[in-house]
């Protein structure tokens, strides 16, 4: 199922170095064109308020369509629309949020802005063969955002450059193949390290794929790293919810996750180490379960199965059936 693929050009933080920005875009679209777009990611505007302005009264143009995310430090913050905006004919402030559908039948997730005091150690390389060359301030949030949307591409402005293993978003054996994610970090423009800033790639939307093609796995895939995080984050959210319950008098709240992500929080509400609750045999490895509607185990039950699609799939539930249920 070949289609026709989309060339994205994605930069790192600009920081008001829009005439480099515009000279490289233009080189690489001159030898390598053309591009369908350039998405800078990051902090976009500098210190430079003259430069500046000249974008947002739209006196700058861009060689290619532009999109723009920030701010990202509360400096600059007084240089961005309150909602998505065009600035110029080739340049689109996106917002802090949302999801960009293209004309050629990509969709881009975007967030940014100041997250304040929830920031962790980095952890997109976990599982990795490589590392980051220093270490870098990361999201709970975004990683739990990454978990659940399961990009293709994952581009960062870190002010470094750094690219990991592409890791999989699915259990070996235990669940059906899904496509891999490309962790992408980039520094930023011009920077004095002669770091890359400017990435481009080619990608097909995924409608437009095979499944085979989609979820081909290359052979340097890595685990899927945001584990440990999330949990912690249900942890948080079921202390939170217990305090709740305390102060309403007995409400009682539940909490639903995954099986992997189950395996790391105990019912007491906490971490569970990596071989607790095994006794004297803590070393062995521990039995998985067989997954009974998992289309990848050799023992599934497809007459459970009600419907397979692209991106999910029905199943009934094992046991008697309620009157309604369908």
């Amino acid at each position: 199922m070949s289609m026709k693929a989309s060339k994205v050009l994605v930069s790192g933080d600009v920081n008001g170095r829009f005439d480099r920005l515009i000279r490289r875009v233009t080189n690489v679209c001159e030898k390598n064109g053309p591009f369908d777009m350039l998405i800078c990611v990051g902090e976009f505007f500098g210190i430079d308020v003259e430069m500046n302005q000249k974008v947002i009264d739209g006196k700058l143009e861009f060689p290619i369509t532009t999109y723009v995310l920030g701010p990202c430090c509360p400096s600059t913050s007084i240089f961005y629309p309150d909602d998505s905006a065009e600035l110029s004919s080739s340049v689109t402030f996106l917002g802090k949020k949302g999801i960009l559908n293209t004309a050629t039948g990509l969709q881009v997730a975007y967030l940014s802005g100041v997250e304040g005091s929830h920031s962790t150690a980095f952890q997109a390389w976990k599982h990795s063969s490589n590392e980051p060359s220093r270490e870098v301030n990361g999201s709970r949030l975004i990683s739990k955002l990454a978990a659940g949307l399961k990009p293709r591409y994952h581009f960062a402005g870190m002010g470094i450059h750094y690219e990991r293993d592409p890791y999989r978003n699915h259990r070996v054996l235990l669940e059906a193949a899904q496509h891999v994610t490309r962790f992408i970090g980039l520094a930023s423009v011009d920077n004095s390290d002669k770091e890359k800033w400017l990435y481009a790639f080619s990608i097909v939307p995924m409608r437009k794929m095979s499944r085979m093609e989609l979820t081909a796995q290359p052979p340097n895939t890595s685990e899927f790293p945001y584990m440990e995080i999330i949990a912690d984050l249900i942890l948080e959210e079921r202390a939170s919810a217990e305090e709740r319950n305390t102060s309403n008098g007995g409400q009682q709240y539940f909490f639903d996750m995954s099986e992997e992500v189950e395996d790391h929080v105990d019912r007491g509400g906490r971490r569970r180490k990596k071989y607790d609750d095994e006794g004297p045999s803590a070393r062995q490895a521990r039995v998985q379960q067989p997954c009974w509607f998992c289309l990848s185990n050799v023992d599934v039950e497809k007459y459970l199965v009600v419907s397979v699609g692209s991106h999910c799939y029905a199943a009934m539930p094992k046991g008697p059936l309620t009157d309604g249920h369908l």
